[in-house]
């Protein structure tokens, strides 16, 4: 390795010797002389190699050592001891650019000083450059930079604009809008592994196309799902060696509060209000930790629905049904993947329609793709394509069919706990 004294020797030759009258030219070459020497200068200095993108990890989980080297560098190792002899990993305790404190980082069980530092190398201990630990989700770079590279979209506050092209059936034309529509809400989802069971919440859902200002809201929602510790049925069969197989059905629940639905573009205009719905949610499929999951969903409802020009709501009662599907696509929670089939039937209590029934259905399917974060905030392509149904009183029937491309924004999405190793 190049010394700094053997590199400061060659300098001062090359000032003494060729260029005794330093003239502005002679000056101008020793400056180019000391500027490409200058990276042997600066990485004599350093006591670890400069580390690769591709160097290993400190483990998160493992305990740390700080020490610190004769020329004042901070590190963090980890070490172990095997037939071979002391192995370390080190990694710097510091930005690469700037000198300051990594972030991020667990406490040190220990303190090696100079000493005790040189007196492990002095001993044949090998030291391997490495980066710094992060917590699950997060990765740092050979600059010792940290950012977040896994997403839970489930805990979120999202506001986002795109383009839906709606087309609008009724018996008797069609019609084609194209119009802007801006959506936000926030979500929250707690997985407790003491019990297996997944808490989901949904605030302040919304969404607005500007053509004909249709509206769509939730105030709130919510639904508990579970893992049962013990099967419904124990069934034990007895052709060939007797086999026990365990039925599990996992019954959730859930409600929902305040949401509207409103078609002011439909041949009659047609506005929803439901004050509240409860159900039960039977998992015929889902994941370890319930993340991903295919559910199916029954239960009632009650509301208000204003038709055409009629002023006076009328109340309704609703038997309900979906089947609801929810998927995060790969480990990193960057891709997410949600379906919907619903359909229920409202029959009138009150007003003009009373005794009357009122039909409606629809399904959605809707994709999101994280492509950037902007200060570990992601940005998404969203896209959703869609229909909905409505039959009606005195057997008028509508239906529309949209398509929606955009943007969506999220705030304060957590990392999603992976076992994956990040390393950039």
């Amino acid at each position: 390795m190049t010394t700094p004294l053997a590199v400061f020797s060659f300098v001062c030759r090359v000032w003494r010797d060729p260029f005794r009258r330093r003239t502005p030219h002679k000056i101008l070459a020793f400056a180019l002389v000391t500027l490409a020497l200058w990276p042997a200068l600066a990485s004599a200095q350093t006591k670890l190699p400069a580390t690769s993108a591709d160097a290993p990890h400190l483990d998160y989980n493992l305990p740390v050592i700080c020490a610190e080297t004769s020329t004042g560098e901070r590190l963090r190792l980890q070490c172990i001891e095997d037939e071979k002899g002391k192995h370390c990993l080190a990694a710097r305790a510091t930005l690469v650019n700037g000198g300051e404190e990594l972030r991020m980082t667990n406490g040190c069980y220990d303190y090696w000083d100079a000493a005790r530092y040189q007196a492990d190398i002095d001993a044949g201990t090998v030291m391997t450059p490495a980066i710094a630990e992060t917590p699950p989700g997060w990765a740092r770079d050979q600059l010792g930079r940290t950012f977040q590279v896994t997403f839970d979209l489930l805990d979120r506050f999202y506001f986002g604009a795109g383009w839906e092209p709606r087309l609008l059936h009724d018996p008797v034309s069609s019609e084609s809008l194209g119009r802007a529509r801006f959506d936000m809400g926030f979500s929250a989802s707690v997985y407790e592994s003491y019990d297996q069971s997944r808490y989901d919440f949904r605030a302040l859902e919304g969404s607005v196309s500007l053509t004909g200002l249709q509206l769509d809201g939730l105030l709130f929602a919510y639904d508990y799902s579970h893992n049962s510790r013990e099967p419904a049925l124990r069934i034990t069969t007895f052709f060939g060696d007797p086999a026990r197989h365990d039925l599990n059905f996992d019954i959730g629940w859930g409600l929902s509060l305040l949401e509207v639905r409103s078609h002011p573009n439909w041949e009659i205009a047609v506005t929803e209000l439901e004050f509240g719905e409860i159900h039960v949610g039977w998992d015929l499929w889902k994941s370890d930790e319930l993340y991903d999951h295919v559910r199916f969903k029954l239960g009632g409802g009650f509301g208000s629905l204003w038709q055409g020009d009629q002023v006076d709501a009328v109340l309704r009662l609703s038997p309900q049904a979906a089947l609801d599907g929810r998927f995060g696509l790969g480990q990193s929670g960057l891709h997410y993947l949600t379906a919907n089939v619903h359909g229920d039937m409202g029959y009138f209590v009150s007003g003009p329609a009373s005794g009357q029934n009122v039909l409606t259905g629809g399904a959605k399917l809707a994709y999101e793709a994280i492509f950037i974060a902007i200060n570990d905030q992601p940005l998404s392509l969203y896209t959703e394509a869609s229909t909905e149904y409505w039959e009606g009183v005195d057997g008028l029937n509508q239906w529309s069919t949209s398509f929606m491309t955009g943007l969506r924004f999220s705030l304060w999405a957590p990392p999603l706990e992976t076992n994956n190793d990040y390393n950039y």
